[in-house]
């Protein structure tokens, strides 16, 4: 994550248009991120297995 804001920053330094580019790069990379987090937590847990 932490190279992909770098890399962001970057282009977010050479100008307007890469700026543009920079905000799709990182709103790609969060969304990724939150749909594997709702993912997870749609999943059940050890303990909601064992229940069942």
């Amino acid at each position: 994550m932490f190279p992909l804001l770098l890399f962001s920053l970057f282009l977010f330094t050479l100008g307007e248009q890469s700026h543009e580019k920079a905000v799709t790069v990182i709103s790609y990379f969060l969304n990724r991120k939150h749909a594997e987090i709702q993912s997870a937590a749609k999943r059940p847990t050890n303990d909601e297995k064992r229940n069942d």
